[in-house]
């Protein structure tokens, strides 16, 4: 399938109706409703290899946001309790990175709220480091 549509994918969540229809396999068949068995393949299928690409760019973005909040984080005694926070989240993360080679969870809920979280945190270091905060503060005219 994903030789037939490698750009476009055949939809997310057209994984097993693409299986019958576009395959031909038999749909009586119970390996013909099944999933993919990983949620790389699986997103590779629905999403395209593009699509795929940027799910892990997207990963791989969030886990290093996680490391460098973990740092900011360390060296300030006031947000020193957000240390162990972004490292749980990126190594959740990595763990979820991991583990989706044999599950089919890319549309999982909560690994978009680690990476929201991810995002946040990252924001919270941000601000507290002072980069970005012409842009939280009114210009004073």
């Amino acid at each position: 399938l994903m030789s037939r549509f490698p750009l476009t994918g055949v939809g997310p969540g057209n994984f097993v109706r693409a299986k019958k229809v576009e395959l031909g396999l038999d749909p009586d068949r119970k390996t013909t409703n099944h999933v993919a068995h990983n949620a790389y393949l699986g997103l590779g299928v629905e999403v395209g290899v593009i699509g795929m690409i940027l799910f892990i760019v997207a990963l791989a973005i969030s886990i290093r946001h996680c490391y460098a909040s973990e740092r900011s984080f360390r060296t300030r005694e006031d947000l020193l309790i957000l240390h162990p926070i972004a490292k749980g989240v990126r190594l959740g993360l990595i763990g979820v990175a991991v583990s989706i080679f044999f599950l089919s969870e890319q549309y999982n809920p909560l690994l978009y709220q680690w990476v929201a979280c991810a995002i946040a945190l990252r924001e919270i270091a941000r601000a507290e480091a002072g980069v970005g905060r012409e842009i939280l503060q009114p210009a004073i005219p």
